[in-house]
This record gives structure tokens, C-alpha cells and sequence, in this order.
């Protein structure tokens, strides 16, 4: 009967969940590290004029390391409960067939995408002394031609929103999903999301606080990544436009790009699926 209890798998718990966040914190700094160097090395190499191809560089770079850690993070929380599973999230999806539900994906992502437009201009209006250092948009050098806007927006409307939601939303709100806390799935997700834009100012910082709850709140109500993704992907994707995206190819580029998010996200999900709700029974 012991070897036998040895074999089952343990219940993640908030200790799970206290792991995961300190990993996404490492994880973030890690980017920041790198993609710092990144910026370096290429502002080295143009004698320290900084670019819009900096920008983009560096933003692609911290996503990349954001989606890497997000996956490591989950399939370590994974094998640290089947310890005799050698493939823990091919046995997850194998348990836990997941069929993305299109219509609920849909409703709750641009549902979320269009309350989060409304967030800047409520915390300008209720927080006008609130300003910005830096401009996101504007360093990426919208309407440099055509093959520079189709970078910018496989960056902005691609990779960013897949290596956030999954850092922020698939490993943060998942592990303190699995382990009951849901609302601290929302508060946690969201304040890293918050601290996560200090750089760019405290504004930013307000209005990802904000955001980042928002989209914590579509993952658990949707219970899969690919509605915080399509949100994510919706608000950067207005920004661009908004910030002079206006080339018929960009244009182009930016919806396939919303959508092939949208689709690797809910693919991706199987990976960082939520519980199910509770039914009220136990297991003998």
C-alpha cells in the first residue's frame, strides 16, 4: 500500500504555485538580462545609434525567453507530480483531451480586448498627472516600409502576446488555479504584469495592473490560454494601427498574425490546462 501511495501522483498545492511565480520572476529577469546584451551588442554595432530594429530585436528576444520559460516551468510543476512519467505533458493531454470551444475563445477574447481599450483612457482621464517615459509604439518606427511594419507586427501582435499570456497567465493563473486560488491567480498574474512595464513608465504600470487582471479574469472564465492571447494580440494589434500601421500588406500580416496567436495559443493550452470545477466528490 505505500510503494502504491508513492506511485500516485500528488495534488499540486500553493507550494506548486509559490514555485511557479519565483520562476516566472527568474524568468523575466533572465529576458531582460539577455535581451539587454541583445540591444548592446547591436547598438555596439552601429557605433550607439539605437534603432527601431533594436526595439524589435530586443521585444522578440524577451518574448522567446518568456514562452521558453513559461514551458520549462510547467513541464518541471508536471513531472514534480508523475515523477515515473517521462513525457508529463504528453500523459496531461492524453488525460485531459482539450477541444477548443471557437465561439467561447472568440466572445471572451474580444470581449476582453475591448474593455482593455477602454482602460487607458479611464486611468488618463481619472489619473491625468500619470505620464509615460517611453513610448512602445512610437520606438518601433511604425511606417518604415513595408517589410520593417510586417517585423514590428509579428513581434507585437505575434510573439508578445504568446510569451506573455504564457508566462503571466498560463504558468501564474494556472498554478494558483490548480491549487484553488483563483483570486490570487488575478491579483499575482496582474501585478507582475504591472511591475513587469515599470520601465516604460507609471502609467503603464497602472493600465498592466489593470489589463493584467482582465486578461487573468478571460483565462479562467474561457479556462484556456488562447482567449488571453487573442485579447493580448486584439490591444497591441489596435495600437499599431492607432500608432500609423496603414500599409495594406502590414494589414494583411497583422490579422494572420491574430490569428495564428489565437491557434498556437489554443494548442498550447493543452500544456497549461486549468482544473475542472469541482464537483463536490472524493476519491476513495
Amino acid at each position: 500500500r505505500e510503494l502504491g501511495a508513492r506511485a500516485r501522483p500528488t495534488p499540486p498545492g500553493s507550494a506548486d504555485a509559490v514555485r511557479a511565480t519565483v520562476g516566472v520572476v527568474l524568468a523575466y529577469g533572465a529576458a531582460l538580462v539577455v535581451a539587454a546584451l541583445v540591444s548592446w551588442v547591436i547598438g555596439a554595432a552601429n557605433d550607439g545609434i539605437r534603432s527601431a530594429g533594436d526595439t524589435r530585436a530586443q521585444l522578440a528576444v524577451q518574448a522567446v525567453i518568456f514562452a521558453a520559460g513559461a514551458l520549462l516551468l510547467v513541464e518541471g510543476l508536471r513531472l514534480s507530480h508523475h515523477p515515473r512519467e517521462a513525457d508529463p505533458l504528453a500523459a496531461a493531454a492524453r488525460e485531459r483531451p482539450l477541444r477548443p470551444d471557437l465561439p467561447s475563445i472568440a466572445i471572451v477574447g474580444v470581449g476582453a480586448a475591448a474593455l482593455g481599450l477602454l482602460i487607458g483612457p479611464v486611468v488618463g482621464a481619472l489619473l491625468p498627472s500619470l505620464h509615460d517615459t517611453a513610448v512602445p509604439v512610437d520606438d518601433l518606427g511604425v511606417g518604415l516600409g513595408v517589410g520593417a511594419d510586417a517585423g514590428t507586427v509579428l513581434v507585437v501582435a505575434g510573439l508578445i502576446p504568446l510569451g506573455e499570456e504564457l508566462l503571466f497567465r498560463g504558468v501564474l493563473v494556472g498554478a494558483w488555479a490548480r491549487a484553488g486560488r483563483p483570486g490570487v491567480a488575478a491579483l499575482v498574474s496582474a501585478g507582475l504584469f504591472g511591475l513587469a512595464h515599470v520601465t516604460v513608465g507609471p502609467r503603464a504600470m497602472v493600465v498592466m495592473v489593470l489589463l493584467g487582471g482582465l486578461l487573468a479574469a478571460a483565462m479562467l472564465l474561457a479556462r484556456t490560454l488562447a482567449a488571453p492571447v487573442l485579447a493580448h494580440a486584439l490591444v497591441n494589434a489596435v495600437a499599431l494601427v492607432d500608432g500609423g500601421l496603414d500599409d495594406p500588406v502590414p494589414l494583411v500580416v497583422l490579422v494572420l498574425t491574430v490569428l495564428a496567436a489565437t491557434a498556437v495559443a489554443s494548442g498550447i493550452s493543452r500544456a497549461v490546462a486549468l482544473p475542472d470545477p469541482p464537483v463536490g466528490t472524493l476519491e476513495r
